[in-house]
This record gives structure tokens, sequence and C-alpha cells, in this order.
């Protein structure tokens, strides 16, 4: 399966309740006789709905399994510090991580002032995985697949990747070697994100 999406199950009215099996009254002699056959027809439909619902509730956990990437260590190159995140709807300031290793092995973390994740972000070569506030829950899959929204925060991997040419929509600014500043914009999507590199 391609991607996943957090999914909730609610059950609830007339099909997921006894309400829908009605006995007969016991003051109808002549119905008595169907009182039991009544009673197996209502207790099947229950354990029919519950059956369904189980096998739904597996089907959709089964799907959510995250990807498990690997811990970045001494062989990724990070860049800590902070990011202005903007489009049509909000400004957003925070902390920032960023660690990759080669062109395919990205990580980001965005971080609000007191702990609060608005995004993290994993890529390898074949999956990429979002989430926290801004994504609404979590998505994983190919990248080309991710709700329109996302995908800048997925190519931002292209902007940090070693490269020896410019990239486009990005302008980078160094200090004693290292990068300081990144400029990347999407107008596309109408986002732009300026991160600033303390170390």
């Amino acid at each position: 399966m391609s991607e996943i999406y957090d999914v909730a199950i609610i059950g609830g009215g007339p099909a997921g309740s006894t309400a829908g099996c009605l006995l007969p009254s016991p003051d109808a002699p002549s119905r008595t006789s169907r009182l039991p056959h009544s009673f197996s027809d209502c207790h099947d439909m229950r354990s029919l709905i519950l059956a369904s619902a189980l096998a739904l509730t597996l089907l959709f956990t089964g799907c959510q399994t995250p990807k498990s990437f690997p811990t970045p260590d001494s062989t990724w190159k990070a860049h800590v510090g902070q990011l202005k995140f903007s489009n049509r709807k909000r400004t957003l300031i925070g902390d920032v991580v960023v660690q990759q290793r080669g062109r395919d092995e990205f990580q980001l973390d965005f971080i609000k002032g007191g702990g609060l994740p608005l995004i993290s972000v994993r890529q390898d070569a074949a999956t990429s995985r979002a989430e926290g506030i801004l994504v609404h829950g979590s998505w994983q899959g190919a990248p080309g697949s991710a709700p329109h929204a996302l995908r800048p925060w997925l190519k931002l991997r292209e902007s940090f990747a070693p490269s020896g040419s410019k990239k486009a929509n990005t302008e980078a600014q160094y200090s004693g070697g290292q990068l300081s500043m990144l400029f990347v914009a999407f107008p596309d999507e109408d986002q732009r994100f300026v991160f600033q590199f303390s170390r």
C-alpha cells in the first residue's frame, strides 16, 4: 500500500445496536413460537457487525505500521537553528534540526517553543514519512503521492542535498564554509522556508 492515513472507525446507530431487533410481545401467543428464531436472528446480526468492525480495525491498523528509519550518527551532516515557514494562511517560527546523509537520507524536525512538534519528516530512497500538527496526524508513502500541501516539505531534501550546481527556487549563504542561511520558495504551493543555522 503506497500511503497511509490515520483512520477512526465510528460505530453507533441502528446498525450497531440491538434497537433494530424487535422481539415479539409476550402478550401475543400466536407469535410465541417465533421468539427463539427472532432472538437468533438478532444475535447473528450483531455477531456479523462485530466481526466486520474487527476486520476493518485490523486492516487499518496493519496499514498504519510506520516505517523504521535509521537514527542519525556521526556519518550524517547536521544543521541546527531556526526556521521561518510561511504560506497564504500563516507564518510560523520555531527551532529546526536538519540531518542528511548523501542525497537520499534526510530528516527534519520543526519544533515550536516549548517542545511542540509542528512537523517531522523522515526520508530514504524509496519512502517518505511526515507527522505532526501541520500534517494533521501522519502520512507515509512515495513523495509523488503526498498531499499537495505536504510536497514542498518533502522537496526540501533536494535543497539540502550536496551539489555543485545552483538549485531551483533556492538561495544559500555560507559563513566559514558552513551553511548559515537557506531560502527556499515554492510559488505553486505559496510556501516559503527561511532557515538560519547557528551550527
